[in-house]
């Protein structure tokens, strides 16, 4: 049987990734998200069971979330202060080990901002800014 883990007891956790995108490492990113997913369906013939299997486009989706001295940087090097403006980029998300070992890294291809929304309400004490992405592919484990 194969051996799962080779140093027990160690999983990743936030404080492991490190984010870098337009030329920086970002210290105040709060989240990010991103994966693809691809639709998939049966082909039927004659009779009730499928014959095939149809494979349709992969679609990738993402986010990412930061506190508002991060994106005043971002919307400062953009156009006008348009994040939409910025011509494609690449993210890098590293992920390390507790001795700053590089573990993995994936590369998200391709990505623009379609928006930014800041949401401040009572008794916050941090803002943060959530922005969707678009993405043209997720290069894994690289």
């Amino acid at each position: 049987m194969a051996t799962l883990i080779e140093a027990f007891g160690v999983a990743y956790s936030a404080g492991d990734v490190k984010v870098r995108m337009l030329d920086r490492t970002l210290d105040g990113v709060s989240k990010i998200k991103y994966g693809s997913k691809q639709k998939k369906e049966n082909l039927y013939g004659m009779g009730r069971e499928p014959v095939q299997r149809g494979h349709g486009n992969k679609e990738y989706e993402g986010s990412i979330t930061l506190k508002a001295f991060e994106m005043d940087a971002i919307q400062k090097a953009a156009k006008d202060g348009d994040i939409t403006s910025i011509k494609p980029f690449d993210v890098v998300v590293s992920y390390m080990d507790a001795d700053e070992k590089l573990i993995k890294t994936d590369v998200i291809k391709y990505v623009e901002f379609t928006g930014d929304v800041r949401e401040i309400k009572s008794g916050d004490m941090e803002i943060e800014c959530e922005c969707e992405l678009v993405i043209g592919k997720i290069v894994r484990n690289t």
